[in-house]
């Protein structure tokens, strides 16, 4: 997040330096381009990404076409929907209980880290007061495995505010499917099932009971060249 960089003229300079045409799109978007033209989207007509990592993104396929705005804002802003305006940490919009702050990989390491500072016992207890920082996602995930009775309790809160943000995104969007993609797909094994027994369970659509996929993107870390190529190519043509 660059401080200060706001109206930097990055397209303008960087065709100066480099003598080619130049394109800034957002990250999320970008996600949706490669799923539509190089995997799990390439069938669909209406389709979402959602990367969940350091936040939460978003990518949307609407009758066949990608959400795009000059601004880089349409389809892209999921983490900013308002979950929990009650309460919950302050988000970069100023509003409180947004998904990035409570369905990002980091939300679920903030909230064990939390209850760590607490005194509740974990494994991760004393790696917590030699090094908070460590306590990543992939270190709540790995105290999972060893069934870490902290730790399996914040997933479970993590799965259910994600099952929510996908039933809300559902209800905005009508995808055919959902596409999940971020670092915290590794860890999917523990969650996925879940998320689609909660999705079919309160989705509200017509056929009734016809449920909408959750699955994993396949594009890996290729995913932001692919879909940057996608892009491209759509400009080209």
């Amino acid at each position: 997040k660059g401080k200060g960089l706001e109206g930097y003229p990055i397209v303008q300079t960087l065709e100066e330096r480099l003598g080619v045409p130049v394109i800034a799109d957002n990250d999320g978007r970008i996600a949706m381009y490669a799923e539509a033209r190089y995997g799990q989207a390439r069938t669909c007509t209406w389709a979402l990404t959602v990367t969940i990592g350091t936040g939460v993104g978003s990518g949307v396929l609407l009758d066949g076409r990608i959400l795009r705005d000059p601004h880089l804002q349409f389809g892209t802003q999921l983490g900013h929907i308002v979950q929990q305006a009650a309460g919950g940490r302050l988000c970069i919009t100023r509003a409180r209980g947004t998904a990035e702050m409570m369905c990002s990989a980091t939300a679920l390491a903030m909230a064990v880290r939390d209850g760590l500072q607490r005194g509740i016992p974990s494994v991760l207890s004393d790696q917590y007061f030699e090094d908070p920082g460590s306590i990543d996602f992939r270190a709540v995930i790995e105290a999972v495995e060893e069934e870490d009775a902290l730790c399996m309790d914040e997933l479970a809160h993590w799965r259910q505010n994600v099952g929510w943000l996908l039933v809300s995104a559902t209800h905005v969007y009508a995808p055919e499917r959902i596409i999940l993609a971020g670092g915290a797909v590794h860890a999917a094994h523990h969650f996925l099932d879940d998320l689609q027994a909660h999705l079919n369970r309160h989705v509200f659509r017509y056929p009734v009971d016809e449920p909408v996929p959750i699955v994993l993107s396949e594009l890996g870390d290729h995913m932001g060249v692919l879909g940057t190529a996608a892009r491209a190519w759509e400009y080209v043509e």
